[in-house]
């Protein structure tokens, strides 16, 4: 993961006060990368970006991105999308880039992520796995859900989901607040990590409360995938604390 070097927010304060993170700001993932938008336009079939000011290391990147498949996140959500076109120009010194995405369409196959697993007679629901995986890229320890209830398939569940473009990390928000990403930055990257691995099929919430520049505490509201067109979604609320990095 490469996040922009020249327009970079601390994800450190001195400040003792307590606030709470409810957006991404104006921060987009693609590929790889993490960086400012400048425009952003959402048609039936595209997605139009404007970046600017790119700096060399990101220029570079996103050239490599033309007619390729990639992970986008933008605000509350995420796609696969093909990198249609890139057009860079240069005004006055500065790098402008307009991108043009094409959105996949999704699997509508929901039904394998659906399924419910049963270990050493305990039975886990889909929605119980998306949980656990939830735990994870939080970074809850294993060891507080998974030997009691066995391992084996249902940690491969929570850890490989059906059909996900994207590996589930574990430990993923640890990992990126180690290599100094900000809040903004990681919630983007999380709000990605949850929509592509089908954990959630739409967020409503996704909360960091900060005290004394440290993330504590993550809440999540989310819907789970429909299945059934007279089913309404699942929803997932869950609040937890983070151990400081």
């Amino acid at each position: 993961m490469k996040r922009t070097s020249n327009r970079q927010v601390s994800k450190t304060s001195d400040s003792k006060e307590s606030y709470t993170i409810t957006s991404s700001g104006n921060y987009l993932l693609l590929g790889q990368l993490i960086t400012k938008y400048d425009e952003y336009k959402e048609t039936n079939t595209d997605i139009h970006l404007l970046l600017k000011e790119l700096s060399n290391a990101e220029e570079i990147e996103i050239r490599k991105m033309r007619n390729t498949k990639q992970p986008f996140a933008i605000r509350n959500e995420a796609h696969m999308v093909n990198v249609r076109s890139l057009e860079l120009t240069e005004r006055q010194g500065v790098i402008y880039c307009s991108v043009v995405l094409q959105v996949e369409k999704k699997n509508s196959n929901w039904v394998l992520d659906e399924m419910s697993y049963q270990e050493n007679g305990r039975k886990m629901t889909a929605t119980d796995i998306a949980k656990l995986r939830i735990d994870r890229f939080i970074g809850i320890e294993s060891k507080e859900t998974f030997p009691k209830y066995g391992g084996g398939m249902i940690e491969s569940a929570v850890l490989n989901p059906t059909n996900s473009p994207i590996k589930v990390k574990v430990g993923l928000i640890q990992s990126l607040l180690s290599q100094d990403f900000n809040f903004e930055q990681v919630r983007l990257v999380l709000i990605s990590s949850l929509i592509l691995t089908r954990t959630l099929a739409e967020i409503k919430a996704l909360e960091f409360t900060v005290e004394s520049g440290d993330l504590v505490e993550v809440r999540i509201v989310g819907d789970r995938p429909i299945i059934y067109n007279n089913i309404p979604a699942e929803r997932i609320d869950v609040t937890r604390r983070i151990d400081k990095v």
